[in-house]
C-alpha cells in the first residue's frame, strides 16, 4: 500500500470537488485515506474518477468511512446485500433520489455518508446536484437564525412510489413510518458548526405552527437553501464513485431525460449505493 499521488480539483466554491489518480483497487494507505478524509471534510461531495472496481473492493472502500446502515425501501444488489441497486430504464420519467432531500431525514440519526459507484450512466443528462447547508445557514439574516432557533420540524418516512421505478424492487410498502424531530437549527456533530436543518421531501411540518405558517415557512427555507450560489453539480463518467456528508447537505438527481418524457423511450442509469452510520446511533 505505497502512497498514491493524486489531485482534488474543487467544483465550486460552495462545496464539491473532483478526486484524480486514485486506483481503489489497491487499498489505500492511511496516509491517503487521511489525506481523502481531509479532503472530504473540506469540500464535503467528493466525485472519484476512473473507479472501474469490484463491489467487493468497493465494499472495502466503503467501510473504512464506517458501518453500512439499512436501507429499508429498496432491493439490495444480487448477492451484495450491503449495496442498494438503483436503477433508472430508459422508459422511467422519474429518477430514484430526484427532488431535493437528506437521505433518511426520517431517523433520529440519519446516515453520516452515502456513497455511489456509477455502473452505467446516461451519454449526457443524469447528473446529481448537491447543496451546502452550512452555507445555506450562514447566508440567513441574524434575524432570520433567531426566529430559527428552538423550532422543531417533523420528518416523516415515504416509501418510492414503485410505478415511477419500474426497473427497481421496490419493498416495505406497507411497513409503519418512520418519523423523527429535528431542530432547524441543526449542529454538525464533527465539525460543531451549525446548518440549516431542511430536508424538501421528507420535512412536512414545524411543531407548533398551523399548517399554514409551516409550509411558508418551509418553502421559504427550502428555496433559500437550494439557491444556485449554494450548489454544485457532478456529472457522471462510468466509474465514478461520488461520496456526501449526508448531515451537512441536500442533493438531487435531475429529471433530464426528455427522451422519456417525451418519447418514452430515453436512458439507462444503474448505480450502486451505500449508506453509513452514524456512529453516534450505535
Amino acid at each position: 500500500m505505497a502512497d498514491k499521488s493524486f489531485e482534488v480539483r474543487p467544483l465550486a466554491t460552495a462545496l464539491g470537488a473532483e478526486v484524480f489518480g486514485l486506483d481503489l483497487a489497491v487499498p489505500l494507505s492511511e496516509t491517503d485515506f487521511g489525506r481523502l478524509r481531509a479532503a472530504f471534510v473540506e469540500h464535503n461531495v467528493l466525485a472519484i474518477r476512473d473507479q472501474d472496481i469490484p463491489p467487493e473492493n468497493y465494499l472495502a472502500f466503503v467501510r473504512r468511512f464506517g458501518q453500512i446502515e439499512d436501507y429499508p425501501f429498496a432491493a439490495s444488489v444480487a448477492g451484495v446485500p450491503e449495496l442498494t441497486e438503483i436503477l433508472k430504464l430508459p422508459g422511467d420519467v422519474k429518477g430514484f433520489g430526484s427532488g431535493w432531500h437528506m437521505d433518511m431525514s426520517y431517523r433520529v440519526r440519519p446516515p453520516m455518508t452515502t456513497i455511489l459507484h456509477a455502473q452505467e450512466v446516461p451519454p449526457v443528462g443524469g447528473d446529481t446536484c448537491f447543496t451546502s447547508l452550512r452555507y445555506a445557514w450562514l447566508t440567513l439574516s441574524a434575524r432570520m437564525r433567531g426566529l430559527l432557533d428552538g423550532l422543531v420540524a417533523v420528518h416523516e418516512s415515504w416509501p418510492p412510489e414503485p410505478v415511477r421505478f419500474s426497473g427497481m424492487t421496490i419493498t416495505n410498502l406497507d411497513k409503519p413510518r418512520e418519523v423523527a424531530r429535528h431542530p432547524l437549527v441543526g449542529v454538525h456533530p464533527e465539525a460543531g458548526e451549525p446548518f440549516l436543518f431542511v430536508s424538501p421531501y421528507y420535512a412536512r411540518e414545524i411543531e407548533g405552527m398551523s399548517p399554514e405558517e409551516s409550509l411558508a415557512l418551509l418553502e421559504f427555507l427550502n428555496r433559500h437553501a437550494t439557491r444556485d450560489e449554494l450548489t454544485c453539480r457532478v456529472r457522471w463518467a462510468p466509474g465514478t464513485i461520488v461520496l456526501w456528508d449526508n448531515r451537512w447537505t441536500l442533493h438531487q438527481a435531475l429529471d433530464d431525460d426528455f427522451g422519456a418524457i417525451l418519447h418514452g423511450g430515453g436512458y439507462r442509469r444503474r448505480m450502486h449505493r451505500a449508506v453509513i452510520r452514524d456512529p453516534r446511533s450505535h
